[in-house]
C-alpha cells in the first residue's frame, strides 16, 4: 500500500473519530426542568440529577427521550423541626397559551411516610434539621408517566418539566402546604385541615371508587361542601373587618384553601389512593382568599409512591401565584399600617 493511500485512509478515520462525538449530541436534545417556588418552604433544593449526571435548575441540558430515568432531588431540611415524609410535585407545563381548563399532568415524587402509616414508629424515617435527603423518581413509574402523557394528549418529545414543593409532613403529624400549616383530622390523622378555615360537616367524596378499565379522565368536583361564611367570621383568626376587606386585584388568589383528602382508588383496599384537594370559591369568602388552584392530573400511587392504577384522575392542585404570595389586603381608609398583617 503506497504512502499517499495510508495518509488517505488516516485521514478518513480522523474524519469519522471527529464525527462520532458530534453525532451523539444530535441524537440528543435539549430539556431543562425549572422550579415554582412559595414564599416559605421547609425544605430547600440543593442539588438534581438524571441518569446519574448533575444538571441545574432553570438551565438547558442535552440528553435523550429518557431523560427523566434516575431523576434524583437532594433536598435539604430548612425547618426547626424533625420531617416525616416530602412530595415534591413534578409536572409538564403545556404550551403558553393554552386554556386552563386544560390540565397539566404531575408526577410525585416520595419519600418517606405520614407519621399515621408508619406501622412501627422506630422504622419511621426521620429528616432532621440541618439533614439532606434524596427524593427520587421510581423508574416503575417511567411508563405510567409515558402513557400518561400520550393520553392526555402532549406532544410526542417532551422538553421541560417544572418541579414545586407540594407537601411536607411533620413528624407530629402537622403538614406544610402551600406556606400554612394544616394539622391532622383526630377521626383521619393522613387528612389535613386548614385551621383557619373550621369543619363543620364531614366532605363526602367526589367518587367512593374508580373504575380499573379502560384508563379514564375524571373531573373531581372541588368545591366546598363543609363551611359557612359566619363559621368564618366567627373564628378569632379572622376578626370581621378582614372579611369587609378587597384583595389587591394583582394577585391572583381565587380560592379559600381548606383541606386535603386521600381518597381510595376503588382498588379493593390496597392503599392505592390519590390526593384530593377542597377549596371553597363562595363569594361570601371574598376577602380569605389565600390560595391559587390549578387543575391537574395524577395517577394513583401507594404510600412509597409506587403507580398503582393506569386511572387518570383529573383534580386541584394548590399553586403558587406568580408572584409567590397572594395573601395581601388592600388597608382601608383610616387604618394605621400594622394594625393588620396577611
Amino acid at each position: 500500500m503506497s504512502s499517499l493511500n495510508v495518509s488517505k485512509m488516516l485521514l478518513n478515520l480522523i474524519g469519522v473519530a471527529m464525527l462520532l462525538p458530534v453525532s451523539g449530541f444530535a441524537q440528543g436534545q435539549e430539556r431543562v426542568i425549572n422550579k415554582l417556588s412559595w414564599r416559605t418552604e421547609p425544605i430547600k433544593i440543593l442539588k438534581l440529577k438524571t441518569k446519574g449526571k448533575p444538571i441545574e435548575l432553570g438551565k438547558n441540558f442535552l440528553e435523550e427521550d429518557d431523560w427523566l430515568k434516575g431523576l434524583t432531588v437532594t433536598v435539604q431540611n430548612v425547618s426547626d423541626k424533625p420531617i416525616a415524609r416530602i412530595v415534591l410535585d413534578l409536572s409538564f407545563p403545556r404550551p403558553e397559551g393554552t386554556s386552563e381548563t386544560i390540565s397539566t399532568f404531575s408526577e410525585k415524587l416520595v419519600y418517606g411516610l405520614d407519621p399515621s402509616d408508619a406501622q412501627d414508629a422506630g422504622a419511621q424515617k426521620q429528616v432532621l434539621p440541618g439533614e439532606s435527603v434524596d427524593v427520587k423518581l421510581l423508574e416503575a413509574n417511567l411508563p405510567f408517566i409515558k402513557a400518561a402523557l400520550v393520553e392526555l394528549g402532549y406532544p410526542e418529545k417532551i422538553t421541560r418539566a417544572r418541579i414545586m414543593v407540594e407537601f411536607v409532613t411533620f413528624t407530629d403529624g402537622t403538614a406544610w402546604n402551600g406556606g400554612d400549616i394544616l394539622y391532622p383530622d383526630p377521626t383521619d390523622p393522613k387528612r389535613k385541615f386548614n385551621p383557619k378555615v373550621p369543619l363543620i360537616r364531614p366532605i363526602p367524596p367526589d367518587r367512593s371508587a374508580l373504575p380499573s378499565r379502560p384508563p379514564l379522565l375524571l373531573f373531581q368536583n372541588a368545591s366546598l361542601q363543609s363551611t359557612y361564611a359566619p363559621a368564618i367570621l366567627n373564628n378569632e383568626n379572622f376578626p370581621l373587618w378582614k372579611f369587609l376587606l378587597l384583595q389587591d386585584p394583582t394577585l391572583p388568589c381565587n380560592t379559600v384553601f381548606v383541606t386535603t383528602q386521600h381518597l381510595d382508588c376503588g382498588t379493593g383496599g390496597s392503599g392505592c389512593t390519590y390526593s384530593h384537594n377542597v377549596f371553597d370559591d363562595s363569594i361570601e369568602l371574598l376577602g380569605l382568599r389565600d390560595a391559587r388552584k390549578d387543575l391537574e392530573t395524577v395517577l394513583c400511587k401507594k404510600s412509597d409512591g409506587t403507580t398503582c392504577s393506569p386511572n387518570l384522575i383529573s383534580n386541584f392542585k394548590r399553586s403558587p401565584s406568580r408572584r409567590s404570595d397572594c395573601r395581601r389586603w388592600v388597608r382601608p381608609a383610616g387604618l394605621q399600617h400594622g394594625q393588620w398583617s396577611h
